[in-house]
């Protein structure tokens, strides 16, 4: 009940990403309108949070979170880009409503779910790689940075740790968004 803080670090994974290639920097040599796989690897987040517990089981809450993925792979048009580079930062801003179950408390524990909405920006640093053929080589990077309205589902679990600090809680959580 009342004003909350949270902190959060973890692992992240981003799906692989279906892109088409725009008339934007370096695609060009790609071709207008050809299709761009991209594969991360496993990366990290962290993110904070302030919000209101309403005393009923519903939170209200802002985020801020960076996100961090190096390139591991990209294709154009099925074809791998052999190295491939880079990296990928992404800021967001989220507002958030949760449930905790609080009906469910096992023992200190309890489960909650929320569903969240806001922006997030991608910064796309040396993303790319070269292809070599019979006929040369080619190599295509890009520097690109976009935002996007985004969302996102949550759920999970937090045990009190009320005998270190009123209020202090160890939470688990798997956000999709």
């Amino acid at each position: 009940t009342g004003l909350y803080i949270g902190a959060g670090v973890g692992t992240n994974y981003r799906m692989e990403n279906n892109e088409r290639a725009l008339d934007r920097g370096s695609a060009v040599a790609l071709g207008v309108g050809q299709d761009v796989k991209l594969r991360t690897n496993w990366g990290y987040a962290a993110l904070g949070s302030i919000g209101w517990g309403f005393g009923n089981g519903i939170r209200a809450e802002l985020e801020g979170s960076y996100r961090y993925n190096e390139v591991d792979r990209v294709s154009v048009v099925g074809v791998n880009l052999a190295p491939s580079t880079g990296r990928i930062h992404q800021y967001g801003v989220m507002a958030n409503a949760l449930y905790d179950f609080n009906q469910f408390n096992l023992g200190g524990l309890v489960p909650y779910v929320g569903v969240g909405a806001g922006y997030i920006w991608s910064d796309w640093r040396r993303v790319g790689g070269s292809i070599r053929g019979p006929g040369g080589a080619a190599a295509v990077v890009t520097d690109d940075r976009d935002g996007r309205f985004a969302y996102q589902a949550i759920v999970g679990a937090s045990y009190s740790l009320a005998s270190v600090a009123p209020g202090l809680a160890l939470t688990a959580e798997y956000r999709f968004m």
